[in-house]
């Protein structure tokens, strides 16, 4: 469970210790008032140097995003554009390819 009020409005998770094939995300909130409507996702291989795959509208308290092609990845940053007062994320998974 993560809880923001209102900062940080990005979250970066370390997907191993070695790169991983990811295919999407998916996010579960609170409520539908409790979850941004527009994030931004960034890949990185050395969690220093971040590039952005996307940014994607979102509705609804279960969010997902699937990317349009499979990407190679350790870290993956979550940056939240548009968000209400509060976010709580409740859960957060990562699709792994294979």
């Amino acid at each position: 469970f993560i809880a923001y009020y209102p900062h940080p409005k990005s979250c970066i998770y370390k997907l191993n210790q070695a790169v991983k094939t990811i295919s999407g995300i998916q996010t579960q909130h609170w409520g539908g008032s409790y979850c941004p409507t527009k994030v931004e996702l960034f890949t990185s291989k050395n969690g220093t140097t971040w590039e952005s795959i996307g940014v994607y509208e979102t509705s609804g308290y279960i969010q997902t995003i699937k990317f349009a092609q499979r990407i190679d990845t350790r870290f993956l940053k979550y940056q939240m554009i548009n968000v209400p007062g509060r976010v709580d994320i409740t859960r957060f998974s990562v699709y792994m390819y294979q």
